[in-house]
C-alpha cells in the first residue's frame, strides 16, 4: 500500500509540475502518439524531461502491481478483475477503454486546424494529462485479457506472427528516434510533408527500429532476462494456510468402495493424501475415535491396536 500511495503521488507531483511548466513555455497540444513540439525551449525543458516521461511508467507499474494482487486473490483488484470477467462487463470494459483512447487521440482535430480553438490553459492542461490518459485507456483494454478472458485483441496479440514483434517492441521504441532524426535531417533539400510521404517515411524508420530492436534484444535484453530468471528471480514458497482454510493439517477423508465416508482422521504432514485416495484399491481402515481419545497413545496399546488390525479380514492398514 506505502509502494502503491508512492508511485500515485509521484504521478501527481509530476504533472503538477508539467502543468506549471507548459504554462511558462505556452506548450500547445497534439495527438498523444506525436511530439508536436516546435517551439526549441519546450522541446528541451518539457517533452524530454522526466516530469512529463515518468507518469505513464508509473501508471504501468501500478497496473503491475494490481495484477499481482488479482493472481494472489486479494484486494480490490481481485474484486475488479472478477467483475470484468463478467459476460457483458468484459466487452463494456474494452469499448469503454477504446473510446477514451479515441477521444484522446481525435479531440485535437480543432486544434491542428487552427490552435486558437483552445484557450492557453486548456492546451497545457491536456497536455500534460494526455500520456498518462492514453496509458489508461491501453490498460482499460487489455484488462479483460490480463484477467484470463478469451478476447479477440488477446488472441491477436498472441499470434505467433506477432510474438516475436512483441518481444522487440521496447528496445525498438528506445531506438526509433535515432533513425527519425537521421532520415529527415539528412535531407539536402527542403521536404514535402504529404500522406504517402509520410507513409513511406514511417514505413521505412519502423522496419530499421525493430531490426536495430531485434539486434538490441539478442545481444542484451535476452541474455540479461535469462540471467535475471536463473539466478536472480527465485520461486516463492506456497503460502501456509491454516487448518481452517485448508492446507497440510486439512483432515482427509476416505472413502471406501460404496462411496461412504469413513471416520477421519489427521493425516501426518509428510502424507500426501492425494495418493492415499487415487487407488480405492489401497485403501486405510482407521478405527473410530472417540472425542476424549487422545491420538498418540502409548507402546502398549499400540501394541493392542497391531493385534486387533491384524484380525480384521487381512486387510492392510
Amino acid at each position: 500500500s506505502l509502494g502503491k500511495s508512492a508511485l500515485i503521488l509521484s504521478c501527481g507531483i509530476s504533472i503538477g509540475i508539467a502543468i506549471v511548466v507548459g504554462g511558462i513555455l505556452k506548450v500547445v497540444a497534439s495527438p498523444p502518439t506525436t511530439g508536436g513540439i516546435s517551439n526549441p525551449e519546450a522541446f528541451a525543458d518539457y517533452y524530454v524531461k522526466p516530469y512529463i516521461r515518468l507518469p505513464p511508467y508509473f501508471i504501468g507499474v501500478l497496473a503491475g502491481l494490481w495484477y499481482k494482487e488479482f493472481k494472489e486473490k486479494y484486494g480490490l483488484a481481485y474484486k475488479i478483475g472478477t467483475f470484468v470477467r463478467g459476460p457483458i462487463a468484459k466487452y463494456v470494459t474494452q469499448a469503454v477503454g477504446w473510446a477514451l483512447m479515441l477521444y484522446i487521440v481525435f479531440m485535437i482535430r480543432p486544434v491542428q486546424e487552427s490552435p486558437d480553438a483552445w484557450s492557453e490553459f486548456t492546451h497545457n492542461l491536456v497536455r500534460a494529462f494526455q500520456k498518462s490518459a492514453y496509458v489508461i485507456a491501453m490498460v482499460i483494454i487489455i484488462l479483460p485479457s490480463l484477467c484470463g478472458e478469451d478476447t479477440i485483441l488477446k488472441r491477436f496479440l498472441s499470434h505467433p506472427l506477432l510474438v516475436p514483434f512483441a518481444r522487440m517492441t521496447y528496445t525498438s521504441y528506445l531506438t526509433h528516434l535515432f533513425w527519425v532524426y537521421r532520415n529527415y535531417y539528412s535531407e539536402k533539400a527542403a521536404f514535402t510533408y504529404s500522406h504517402m510521404t509520410v507513409l513511406f517515411n514511417t514505413l521505412a524508420n519502423g522496419a530499421i527500429a525493430f531490426t536495430t530492436g531485434c539486434i538490441l534484444s539478442l545481444i542484451a535484453e535476452v541474455p540479461l532476462a535469462n540471467i535475471e530468471s536463473t539466478y536472480i528471480m527465485k520461486k516463492r514458497r506456497p503460502r501456509k494456510t491454516d487448518d481452517k482454510k485448508g492446507g497440510e493439517g486439512e483432515k482427509a477423508k476416505l472413502v471406501d468402495e460404496s462411496g461412504e465416508n469413513q471416520p477421519t482422521k489427521i493425516m501426518p504432514e509428510s502424507v500426501n493424501t492425494d495418493d492415499v485416495t487415487k487407488d480405492s484399491e489401497a485403501r486405510i481402515d482407521v478405527p473410530e475415535l472417540n472425542d476424549n481419545e487422545p491420538l498418540i497413545k502409548n507402546e502398549g496399546e499400540e501394541n493392542n491396536n497391531q493385534q486387533q488390525e491384524e484380525a480384521l479380514d487381512g486387510k492392510n492398514t
